[in-house]
Parts: C-alpha cells; structure tokens; sequence
C-alpha cells in the first residue's frame, strides 16, 4: 500500500476488528522513520533546548536537590507535539499516524559537574518519547463524506458498535510507537 507496510498492518488490523492496541518499539522500522523525520527532529530540537533551560541552574551553582525532576509544560508538548501530515513525503507515517493525539516523553540522564568553578560542566542521557494515536475515524466533522460532515457519527458508531454489520467488524484501536534519542551538552 503506496510502500506503507506500518500502514497496512495497522489497516488490517482495524479491519480485523480485535481493536487490540499496537505498539511499535524503538527498533521497529517505523520508529526509525519518525526519528528521521522533519516534524521529530523540531520536536527534539525543542525538547533538549528546554531540558537545557531547566538544567542551566545546576551550571551557575545553584545545583539543588538530586536527581532533579524535569517537567515539560503541556502546553510546551501541545505545541511542539509531531504531526506527519504529508502523504507524498512521508506516506508510512501519513497512513499509520497522521496527526497524534498522544505524546509522553521520558529522560534519565547524568550531570557531570566540574571540580573546578571555572569549568563547563556537561549533562548526558536519554530520551525516550511515545507517540500514540487512535486509529479509526476520527471524531472531528472536517471527515465527510459526499460532502456532508459524517466524523462524529462515524466515530460513535465505530467506538460504540464497531462494524455492526459484521461480526468482528472494523473497529478503532489505539496505536504507538515509541523513539529513543540521546542528548549530551554543556551545562552553561
């Protein structure tokens, strides 16, 4: 299907009816389309500029309590959330995840703080980010069909029944994949 094997197993899946959840790991094939992709590159770029931010007190002295918990905004994750939105550019990632309604991000990492005060010190670690997804009709009216909204309609009865005219009939299921990165940079 247009060279979209993710996308076609998530679409005999839903077809399938089981409406069990699916998971790609960070080794699957698809998570590593996502790590090359141009809409999860900004998304990192923001993520670790923003770690950094909330590091930089470790930096000037003010080291605090450790481990020291970072907390990413929602708002912050809203905006920066990925969106695969182009069929002829990204057509695996169009047709299994499209726009995401879901994203977690994860991190361990390690502050390697100098002895000397006038030293950089550095911080390493990883980031582990899951993107999730329900497949199926959406919810919003922009889906139509000869013309005429029919997306909350079809998203109740897909959600509430499922194909009622067929046993096992299409039904949505929420999918997800999960990507790993690695960060390292000084503490300034």
């Amino acid at each position: 299907m247009l060279g979209a094997p993710d996308g076609a197993a998530l679409m005999q899946h839903f077809l399938s009816g089981r409406g069990t959840p699916v998971t790609f790991g960070p080794t699957s094939r698809i998570a590593g389309l996502i790590a090359r992709s141009a809409s999860f590159q900004r998304l990192n770029r923001a993520v670790k500029a923003e770690l950094n931010k909330q590091l930089a007190p470790f930096a000037s002295g003010d080291r605090g309590e450790a481990p020291a918990h970072i907390t990413l905004d929602r708002g912050f994750l809203l905006a920066v959330r990925p969106s695969f939105d182009s069929l002829a550019r990204d057509p695996d990632l169009y047709l299994s995840f499209r726009g995401t309604q879901g994203l977690s991000i994860r991190g361990v990492g390690r502050a390697y703080l100098p002895a000397q005060p006038d030293r950089t010190g550095q911080t390493s670690g990883r980031l582990t980010y899951t993107i999730s997804d329900v497949y199926g009709f959406s919810s919003e009216p922009q889906f139509r069909l000869f013309g005429h909204p029919v997306g909350p309609d079809l998203h109740y009865l897909q959600t509430t029944c499922g194909a009622p005219a067929h046993k096992d009939g299409a039904h949505w299921f929420r999918d997800a994949v999960i990507v790993t990165t690695r960060f390292r940079f000084p503490l300034s």
